[in-house]
């Protein structure tokens, strides 16, 4: 039986599903308040098996999250990373940087994708992350 993560968006805070891609909100690290993973609803593990269309919402969809990001808070860069080690299913994190974070580069990369989950009990940014999906998918679905 084949069991897939993005798939079955296991362990996600909340997703959308825009076009033929879904936004997650990733439930690590709890104070990476912007980070969103976006992934392919479809099951595809290589650049190779996206279709133009799919690389141009992915365009659009990334586009959407940068001026979201600017216009609600001191972005000062926006990182897009695919590693699918973990997990084969192709996905790109997009990471932001705000002005006043000192991490920066490989080392905020290595922390977003690999720092563990916040406790249930504890407060993460999660109500910024939702209300950046649910910004980005009322504007693409307009």
């Amino acid at each position: 039986m084949h069991t897939c993560k993005m798939c079955d968006f296991q362990g996600a805070v909340i997703n959308k599903v825009i076009k033929r891609w879904r936004m997650i909100i990733p439930p690590k690290p709890a104070d990476l308040s912007g980070y969103v993973i976006l992934t392919p609803i479809e099951h595809k593990e290589n650049w190779s098996e996206i279709t133009v269309e799919e690389y141009q919402e992915a365009a659009s969809l990334l586009r959407e999250i940068e001026k979201a990001l600017n216009s609600k808070s001191a972005l000062e860069r926006l990182y897009t990373v695919t590693i699918s080690e973990e997990v084969r299913h192709l996905h790109i994190h997009v990471i932001p940087r705000y002005k006043d974070r000192n991490l920066k580069g490989v080392d905020l990369i290595k922390y977003a994708t690999q720092a563990p989950p916040a406790p249930e009990n504890e407060e993460n940014n999660t109500d910024f992350s939702h209300a950046l999906i649910t910004e980005i998918f009322n504007n693409m679905k307009a």
